[in-house]
């Protein structure tokens, strides 16, 4: 049966894809006013977390429209068995993307008490301890204020998102969690990243050119600005080419 299109049938095709650009803005709006209740560095944090998620999105997003597209058509012609094909290549597509890491967070022990003591004068420890002891109390929720945190100084934080973000977490270290990824990983640094520093010393003795890649893109810093963006696109083309 061909597709008349009909403003019943176009309308019946669309209303679902509105109700899901609808449900999105309600989900980003119910953030913002539960994190608005928490304090403003709070709801700070979630605009750019959320910004890293959109980054982290692009090329997944890129390649299911690509696919939505070609199914659709083969779909129009009347070749069920080659959306079959098209589903499967574009599902192997998602998977192989879904590895490849564009400066990817590192994390150290020692590197964020050291990074505390020289960003605002004072020792972690005595901090995280009291973060420790209120939580353990069943005090989590309580403001410490002020407070250095991450990036900010003389600010607000929760207990727990304190101790959160400062206990050692190996899960927190990509690095360490690069040879537990079963398809192949394509590592992408920029050599004046000042942001993760040290990714490439850290990524280079697990990368063997098969199963896990390095690719430093001189001159780039954390946000791969300018043309170096086309750097990453060249990389992520002949990765996929290649599988």
């Amino acid at each position: 049966m061909r597709f008349r299109p009909t403003y019943r049938n176009i309308w019946g095709i669309s209303f679902p894809i509105i109700l899901a650009g609808i449900s999105e803005t309600i989900v980003d709006i119910t953030d913002t006013v539960f994190l608005a209740h928490y304090g403003i560095t709070e709801l700070a944090a979630i605009g750019v977390a959320d910004a890293i998620y959109g980054l982290a999105l692009f090329i997944t997003l890129g390649l299911v429209d690509g696919i939505q597209i070609i199914i659709g058509r083969r779909a129009g012609q009347e070749q069920p068995i080659e959306i079959g094909h098209v589903f499967n290549q574009g599902l192997y597509l998602l998977t192989v993307a879904a590895v490849i890491l564009i400066a990817p967070q590192t994390w150290s022990e020692a590197y964020a008490t050291a990074d505390y003591q020289e960003r605002y004068g004072k020792p972690l420890a005595p901090v995280l301890e009291k973060a420790r002891g209120l939580v353990e109390a069943g005090k989590g929720d309580t403001l410490m204020d002020p407070v250095d945190f991450i990036y900010c100084e003389q600010t607000r934080a929760t207990a727990a998102a304190f101790v959160s973000y400062y206990t050692p977490d190996s899960n927190m270290d990509t690095p360490s969690l690069i040879t537990d990824i079963k398809p192949p990983v394509l590592v992408i640094a920029g050599s004046e990243d000042t942001a993760i520093k040290g990714l490439p010393e850290k990524v280079e003795p697990l990368a063997d050119g098969k199963h896990v890649q390095l690719m430093v893109i001189d001159g780039a810093d954390h946000f791969f600005r300018d043309l170096y963006s086309e750097d990453i696109a060249d990389a992520v083309a002949e990765l996929l080419a290649d599988d």
